[in-house]
């Protein structure tokens, strides 16, 4: 499970592409599906990927993988 280590949010973050106009949003519902809302992108910029916890604004991005095989699977 993705856990912020700072607050202990387990259902809301976000990825931030520094130097780029995209900012996605995951949140999972009561039911435990994740679902995400995106931006515009500009694809001509090279960008710096954060993963943020949605409540605190830490940086969880050590578990961005985890949350992606998460992400996938509840997807499938």
């Amino acid at each position: 499970m993705v856990k912020c280590p700072k607050c202990g949010n387990t259902s809301k973050f976000m990825e931030v592409l520094n130097n780029c106009c995209l900012e996605v949003t995951y949140e999972k519902s009561a039911d435990g599906e994740w679902f995400k809302e995106e931006s515009e992108v500009n694809p001509n910029v090279d960008y710096e990927l954060v993963f943020e916890c949605g409540n605190c604004q830490h940086d969880c991005t050590d578990q961005h993988s985890k949350f992606l095989d998460e992400y996938t699977r509840v997807k499938e």
